[in-house]
């Protein structure tokens, strides 16, 4: 079954790819959402635009705001992890090195809080940097332990 939503996410940048219908569509559904399924399956959507996006961000604020309602920081983590989500990436370093993707991911979260103004948002954008550079840290654990360290 998530293999049917993933693809209809794909057709989403297709048939909306500006994001002038889909995320309206999406916010008015936000304010009857009912429990974290819901939330997550909505903040999924908004990887058919830009991170960050006005379209990403109609989508966005409203579906933090309900993840804030829950009490579980488990639950709030899988509806913001669905919102940073871009797909899948991949990486290439020299052995030893911290590849720039993780140092970027990690510019780019602390950017994207410290220009934060929308207050709905921002809880999103604390999490995303201890997200990035809790990533950044299992990287740099695993090349210590295959060296030796």
């Amino acid at each position: 079954m998530f293999w049917v939503f993933q693809l209809c996410v794909c057709y989403i940048k297709d048939v909306d790819p500006d994001g002038h219908l889909v995320p309206s569509m999406v916010g008015e559904k936000s304010r009857r959402l009912t429990g974290r399924d819901d939330a997550w399956r909505l903040a999924r959507i908004s990887g058919a635009y830009a991170m960050n996006s006005m379209p990403w961000r109609e989508i966005a604020s409203p579906v933090v705001s309900f993840a804030l309602t829950f009490t579980s920081d488990l639950n709030q983590q899988a509806i913001f992890s669905a919102l940073v989500d871009q797909g899948p990436r991949s990486w290439t370093s020299a052995p030893g090195e911290t590849p720039p993707i993780l140092v970027s991911s990690i510019e780019s979260a602390q950017r994207f809080l410290d220009t934060e103004t929308d207050e709905n948002v921002k809880p999103l954008w604390w999490w995303y940097v201890e997200h990035t550079n809790s990533v950044l840290r299992q990287w740099e654990e695993t090349i210590d332990e295959e060296s030796g360290n």
